[in-house]
């Protein structure tokens, strides 16, 4: 089994006692912050869906030409091709491996 990081040990306790606060009553987020909450946790969640050109551009916030250039330059993964799609898809865990590697 993989070494858990001191930050992803951090992360599921804070989610453990915000699970806890939910099931006994005690949570205070209103809408709002419920809604931002649940948009984030199903995108670090879904990053093995596939997703377009322009969503990845969106996610690894450069415009379309810098991906492309990053893309050629190989500093960002090259698209894959997906049945019935008619256009590269690409995968946020594989772009993480190379943000990571940019920062």
């Amino acid at each position: 089994m993989a070494e858990i990081s001191e930050e992803l040990k951090m992360i599921d306790s804070l989610l453990m006692e915000f699970h806890e606060r939910i099931q006994s009553g005690r949570c205070l987020t209103n809408k709002l912050q419920s809604k931002m909450m649940l948009k984030f946790l199903h995108e670090i969640a879904n990053k093995d869906e596939p997703i377009s050109k322009a969503e990845a551009c969106s996610y690894v916030r450069v415009s379309r030409a810098t991906f492309d250039r990053l893309v050629k330059e190989g500093r960002l993964p090259k698209g894959q091709k997906r049945k019935g799609w008619t256009e590269l898809v690409w995968y946020e865990k594989d772009l993480d491996e190379y943000i990571d590697k940019l920062i």
